[in-house]
């Protein structure tokens, strides 16, 4: 029985995980095994706007392709890996790779297992980590931005970002491309459209940045900004029209969308205690981060509401708030650091057991 399990392949899981430990508690962590790769669908939640802000600060960012910067990034990536793997070990952070997913959960406990990347030759994953038992869950899966379509004319296979392109295009596909395109739009008012258009401009593109709620700020001498929608896409030759709701119109090689930031839950079925996501897959919690199941805490951008719980916390404050550690460490009583009595396995989770896909 772990005291708490950590779900995410975040920075902030990683540091949530570490000083959970350094106090005491027994924990695990849940981390995607692909957490550092590049994929045309989409960019996994450890390629932070401040991750990537942080490459571009380096010399070697400036007149480089866009290939090549993907390249770079993976070196960098798992460099970051490796040191949040040695922080886990010294702390004795017991890791599992995979996707999390609940299993179930009663008043005492909630069962996690850690699931293997889907088997294309099968419908249904395959399991390949322990059935895990927790008192507690913290969800710091984080979130991805999406690409939201606006109607695109024709609507062709991806190519390449210059040419014929499905537009528009995700980041992870941003990432892949040969070369920077000579100019591109960014849609979106979120910390991503703004790191992308900052990377991108820095790498030679010739930036426009709109976004219905982009912060007032001064004028950017890096690239163009407008505080608008776009009315729609469409495709001309090597090109993209952009239809802007004020009425102009750009052209422009690249169009990149960053408007939606969805939270990493589909994979962790919470659905199974009771608990739901909103239209962008993130969750609802209290002032404490206590997600609709009082043993499910959510913490950084998963988190729909209240939002400042996105921000940065003082973790070992908010883990001592959560056990109260500084009064249950005065009961002699108890054979738990955290004060957390041990539970004994509930009556579904013998019955979930036998249901239960195996390799």
């Amino acid at each position: 029985m772990y005291d708490c399990t950590i779900a995410g392949g975040t920075a902030l899981a990683v540091e949530v995980a570490t000083t959970a430990a350094q106090l005491g508690l027994r924990t695990a962590l849940i981390e995607p095994a692909s957490a550092w790769e590049i994929s045309s669908e989409s960019v996994g939640a450890q390629w932070s706007p401040e991750f990537l802000e942080m490459i571009t600060q380096n010399e070697f960012a400036a007149a480089m392709s866009s290939q090549t910067l993907a390249r770079r990034l993976l070196p960098y990536g798992r460099r970051e890996q490796e040191r949040q793997q040695r922080l886990l070990r010294e702390a004795r952070v017991d890791c599992f790779a995979g996707a999390a997913k609940v299993v179930g959960a009663d008043g005492a406990s909630i069962a996690v297992m850690a699931m293997s990347a889907a088997n294309p030759s099968v419908k249904q994953p395959v399991v390949d980590g322990p059935l895990l038992m927790t008192h507690l869950l913290i969800v710091a899966t984080g979130s991805v931005v999406a690409p939201v379509h606006h109607g695109v004319l024709p609507h062709t296979p991806h190519e390449s970002m210059n040419s014929k392109s499905s537009l528009p295009s995700s980041l992870g596909e941003l990432l892949l491309t040969r070369s920077v395109p000579q100019s591109m739009v960014v849609l979106g008012s979120n910390r991503w459209a703004q790191a992308v258009a900052r990377i991108y401009s820095r790498l030679g593109s010739d930036v426009l940045l709109l976004g219905r709620r982009l912060p007032e700020r001064q004028k950017s001498t890096e690239w163009q900004e407008f505080r608008a929608g776009i009315r729609g896409l469409r495709q001309r030759g090597d090109y993209c029209e952009v239809e802007i709701c004020n009425g102009e119109r750009v052209l422009v090689q690249t169009v990149v969308s960053c408007q939606t930031e969805v939270g990493v839950t589909v994979e962790l079925d919470l659905g199974k205690v009771g608990i739901e996501s909103d239209e962008c897959g993130k969750l609802w919690c209290d002032a404490m981060g206590r997600t609709w199941h009082p043993q499910i805490l959510a913490m950084g951008s998963v988190v729909g509401f209240p939002e400042e719980l996105q921000q940065p916390r003082n973790i070992r404050q908010f883990l001592e708030e959560v056990y109260l550690l500084k009064e249950s460490r005065t009961e002699s009583s108890s054979s738990h650091p955290a004060g957390i009595s041990r539970m004994k396995s509930p009556k579904w989770l013998s019955a979930s057991k036998a249901s239960l896909p195996t390799n």
